[in-house]
């Protein structure tokens, strides 16, 4: 009698699913666009951040070049007691 119950509720509950839902399944069309020009804006709010980045990035590395660059020559000037020096 429980069991009969059971497969009663879970038939019921499946319907009132199958009715909300239909058929159906998968995104619309207009849902997948929608999901695409969000992605589009986020990516297009995006780029200027990661440019700076980058362009910091360089500046960073042409920096620290530079600077074991005068290092080194600094350092063989010393030892070798001949003036160097650095061109750019």
């Amino acid at each position: 009698m429980f069991e009969v119950i059971r497969t009663l509720r879970n038939n019921t509950d499946s319907r009132a699913r199958r009715g909300l839902l239909g058929d159906s399944r998968g995104f619309t069309l207009i849902e997948a666009l929608i999901v695409l020009v969000i992605g589009t804006i986020l990516t297009v709010i995006a780029i200027p951040s990661v440019t700076a980045v980058v362009r910091n990035y360089r500046i960073s590395g042409a920096i620290s070049s530079i600077t074991w660059s005068i290092h080194s020559t600094r350092y063989q000037a010393l030892m070798q007691g001949y003036p160097y020096q650095v061109v750019f």
